[in-house]
């Protein structure tokens, strides 16, 4: 497994150098920081933040994926983007909903189908449907010829697709029901790929005691990698950034109620 360490004026800056030099995307690698540097007073006596990048799950991803780094699209945040941790870890896991209404339903569903129909039809892709009913989601697998177009590099057109028709069919709806989109399994073959990363690094946490931040990902995959380790006391997961650099940071238990327990004025202060 390659490994490198980088430094840069910033996180991101530090992690880009290194994908440069190794030549692999944002979801080959698993980025342990090192020093998150310091810009110093009025500029001076700053130091470079420095971080250990890598190579993992290289095999797993698609070959389109491997040529091109891009990040994948997520929902504009409906808070403010300057939370704690521990809020942000909270925003993606699942949170207890009200019965679901039938005619509500309905509705959605009804509303997802006529959305989507509009959405195909000016990418000119002939298919047929199935709708399933899930207990937290409506799911629409989409049968059609070229469904590695409509998947996109990493999911990024089947992710903006399902964006939208969510958008249109939740509409002025107080309790939204979620509606996926699939096609060719690429939802459960990207679940269980995620779920592998997920338990490959937090073993690796467990050996190290070192944490280890997860590349850039959607809301929809981040709450994959929470979901899949919620339920190991050693280990803790919250996500962490905004926008498209929003990625999940695993960490040993242990090591976080002992940074929980330092002076507040030793260390950084949390933004």
């Amino acid at each position: 497994m390659k490994t490198l360490k980088q430094q840069g004026k910033t996180i991101d800056d530090a992690i880009n150098k290194a994908l440069d030099e190794l030549r692999v995307s944002r979801d080959q690698i698993a980025v342990e920081i090192l020093d998150e540097g310091s810009r110093g007073l009025f500029g001076l006596m700053g130091r470079p933040a420095k971080v250990r990048v890598s190579v993992v799950n290289q095999n797993d991803e698609d070959d389109s994926a491997k040529q091109e780094r891009q990040p994948e699209p997520v929902e504009p945040p409906s808070q403010p983007s300057a939370q704690k941790p521990h809020s942000a870890q909270k925003r993606d896991q699942p949170v207890e909903k009200k019965p679901i209404d039938e005619a509500q339903l309905q509705h959605i569903t009804t509303e997802a189908k006529k959305a989507l129909d509009v959405i195909l039809k000016n990418l000119q892709i002939e298919y047929t449907l199935e709708v399933k009913r899930r207990d937290e989601h409506i799911l629409l697998n989409i049968h059609c010829e070229n469904e590695n177009f409509l998947i996109g590099r990493r999911g990024t057109t089947l992710d903006a697709v399902q964006y939208l028709v969510n958008r249109i069919a939740n509409k002025n709806i107080e309790d939204k029901i979620q509606v996926v989109l699939d096609t060719s399994d690429y939802r459960v073959n990207r679940k269980q790929r995620l779920e592998k990363l997920a338990l490959r690094l937090s073993r690796r946490v467990k050996m190290t005691g070192k944490s280890v931040t997860v590349a850039p990902m959607n809301p929809h995959d981040r709450r994959i990698i929470h979901l899949t380790l919620q339920d190991d006391p050693t280990i803790r997961t919250l996500s962490r950034g905004t926008g498209f650099m929003r990625r999940i940071i695993i960490s040993s238990s242990r090591n976080s109620h002992r940074n929980a327990n330092r002076s507040p004025n030793r260390g950084r202060k949390q933004q």
